[in-house]
């Protein structure tokens, strides 16, 4: 069943772009409108990136986050979460009336 991977970014006040954290949720199975908490984490850092505020490292394979073996080895820390709220069609779209398009 597919799982999202978001990527979350913030911006300061000088315009810097950095990353805020990862995280990995599962899209419910059953059909309808869902609200989903994503936990997400990020790679902690060295301790003097952490004091001079650079920003932390980031993962070059971002789908490792996906698969728990690989996760499991990084050093991480918390970065909060992100709610989402999903709309999900299993099976039969016609009959939910949504149309399916060809481009």
């Amino acid at each position: 069943w597919p799982k999202l991977l978001l990527e979350v970014w913030h911006v300061d006040a000088w315009g810097r772009r950095g990353l805020a954290g990862y995280g990995v949720c599962a899209v419910p199975s059953a059909p309808g409108c869902h609200r989903v908490t994503c936990v997400t984490w990020r790679p902690r850092g060295t301790r003097r990136q952490r004091l001079l505020g650079t920003g932390g490292p980031e993962l070059r394979v971002p789908e490792v986050a996906v698969t728990a073996g690989d996760r499991f080895r990084l050093r991480t820390e918390s970065a909060g979460s992100v709610r989402l709220q999903l709309g999900v069609v299993t099976r039969g779209l016609g009959t939910f009336g949504v149309a399916l398009w060809h481009w």
